[in-house]
Formats: structure tokens, C-alpha cells, sequence
């Protein structure tokens, strides 16, 4: 009897080590400031392989997004993550599942949350999925590119 309840007691902890594990791949990684414009930076560049293998995404609501946004980021709002990362199949709605993902909003907590939703998902599970630990504000506040309505600004 004493046996089944330890073998029963391992088990459930093995399980719940599995389980956590499973969590840890499936959580966005938060990334500060300068490494989100690092990304972004290569992104646009003429010569960049691995790094155009990445979607911005704007999590903001669509208001926000139309005042100004980081340049080629599309506009998801967090609200409507779960849905759209589900569309992968569909390209031309969907986020492409083999692109990494870099989220952002005005609180970064949204866009963990928001970027939770790409990478627990298998069809994103051997892309990188960044959150930025910083708001847009801090990015505008860096003086990095903008754009608005199709425009590059500041």
C-alpha cells in the first residue's frame, strides 16, 4: 500500500514537471527596448535573411495604432489575438507560423499576454515569440521610426 502511494506521488510529480516544462516553451520572452529595435532594424534591412522572418505586431486598439505605430508592424489588438493566432492556416489573415512574432502595446503585460496566445499554439512552436518589457511610448520616447498612415515620422 505504501508503495502504490509513492509510486502515485512520483507519478503526479513527474507529470506536474512535464506540465511546467511544456509552460516555459510556450511563453513569450520579454525583451527590452534595445534589442526590439534591434530586431526591427534588421528587419528592414536589403540583406537580412533570418531577421525578415519576423511580424511585428501592434497589439493596441486600432485607434491608437492609426496615430502611429512602428513602421511594417500590423495592427492586432490584443482583444483579438487568441482568434488570429488561430488563423495561421489562412496567411492573408492569420500571423505566418513560421515567422517569429515581436509583440508590443502600452503595457508590456499586454503584450505577454497577447503573445502568449502565438506561442502556445504548435503551429508557432519552433519560432521565437518576443514581448516587449517596454511600452510604445518608450519607443517613441528613444526617437525610434514611426510610421502613421503609411509615413515615416518621429
Amino acid at each position: 500500500m505504501r508503495q502504490a502511494v509513492v509510486m502515485a506521488l512520483v507519478l503526479v510529480l513527474a507529470f506536474a514537471v512535464q506540465q511546467s516544462a511544456a509552460q516555459a516553451n510556450t511563453k513569450a520572452t520579454l525583451i527590452p527596448l534595445n534589442t526590439f529595435y534591434s530586431l526591427w532594424k534588421a528587419s528592414q534591412t536589403v540583406n537580412a535573411t533570418r531577421a525578415q522572418n519576423i511580424t511585428f505586431l501592434d497589439v493596441r486598439p486600432k485607434t491608437l495604432y492609426q496615430l502611429s505605430h512602428v513602421p511594417d508592424a500590423r495592427n492586432v489588438p490584443s482583444q483579438n489575438a487568441k482568434k488570429v493566432a488561430g488563423q495561421f492556416a489562412s496567411r492573408k489573415r492569420g500571423v505566418d507560423p513560421t515567422k517569429d512574432v515581436a509583440c508590443y502595446c502600452t503595457q508590456s503585460s499586454t503584450a505577454v499576454s497577447a503573445c502568449n496566445e502565438f506561442a502556445k499554439l504548435k503551429a508557432y512552436s519552433k519560432v521565437k515569440v518576443y514581448a516587449l518589457d517596454a511600452s510604445f511610448s518608450d519607443w517613441v520616447v528613444a526617437k525610434y521610426p514611426t510610421e502613421k498612415s503609411g509615413k515615416f515620422g518621429h
